[in-house]
């Protein structure tokens, strides 16, 4: 009721009193501190809001994290299985590969297998032959060396034979030229005499040539042997020259080739 007085009077009298101006201003200040109070609330609530949106944000990365994770894994897993599919499916074909080569060298192998057994057949069947021929020719180098020492055994007597002949046909050649001289003398002296009929003139000339014959016939046998002999000897005592004399010694023995090979290998 004072207070009241005193405004009156403080009005009445043109001038605020002291309480309404008290009151003014615990009214003013009420106000601004309801302003304040307000605009911390809205800065709380804002920094409460952000806050919140921070914790979800905290709360929902770890989500996201863990798909894109995932997602990661699950794209490396693939990428894994892809390239071991692709590695394998290299694999399988060089395994291919190997294995058609491999069928093309087994052909390959048994192509030259039957070659092989061919050519063994073969030189089989040309040893078997070289064998039929080897003992061939050794039964022919036996047969030669038999006719080899037999013409050797005949040379030896046939030289003796030749130097008996030769001495034979030397005493006989005396006495027949002492003969014929004889008869030619008896002849000239009975034509001399008496006259010779033709028949026996013609008897003495036969004769005569008769004897003649005989005397050539056995120089050419005695000829031939010497000539025989002699080359034999040449072979036999000339190494150098036996190329050049070895076809006289198979002309002069009549042989063939075969032969004169294996007299050949068996002088040498």
């Amino acid at each position: 009721m004072t207070t009241d007085v005193k405004e009156k009077e403080a009005s009445s009298s043109g001038f605020a009193s002291p309480v309404t101006i008290s009151s003014e201003v615990s009214t003013d200040n009420t106000e601004s501190v309801t302003k304040a109070r307000s605009k911390r609330n809205k800065s709380r609530r804002k920094k409460n809001k952000k806050k919140e949106d921070v914790q979800k944000t905290q709360l929902n990365e770890p989500c996201d994290t863990a798909e894109e994770f995932d997602s990661t894994e699950q794209t490396k897993g693939i990428e894994k299985l892809k390239r071991q599919a692709s590695t394998l499916s290299s694999i399988v074909r060089d395994i291919r590969l190997q294995r058609t080569e491999a069928y093309e060298q087994l052909e390959e192998l048994k192509g030259k297998y039957a070659a092989l057994e061919t050519r063994v057949e073969s030189l089989i069947s040309e040893k078997e032959h070289a064998n039929d021929e080897l003992q061939k020719l050794r039964e022919e180098n036996a047969s030669l060396r038999e006719m080899l020492a037999d013409v050797g055994n005949e040379l030896v007597a046939a030289r003796d034979i030749i130097k008996e002949q030769e001495a034979h046909n030397q005493l006989k050649s005396n006495d027949e030229d002492k003969t014929g001289s004889y008869q030619i003398s008896e002849i000239i002296d009975q034509e001399q005499m008496t006259p010779v009929p033709v028949s026996q003139i013609d008897f003495r000339s036969h004769y005569l040539s008769h004897k003649k014959s005989q005397s050539r016939q056995i120089e050419e046998d005695v000829i031939d042997r010497e000539y025989l002999r002699n080359i034999l000897l040449q072979y036999f005592e000339n190494r150098e020259r036996r190329e050049q004399i070895l076809p006289i010694v198979s002309v002069a023995l009549g042989f063939d080739e075969i032969q004169q090979q294996l007299f050949t290998d068996y002088i040498n």
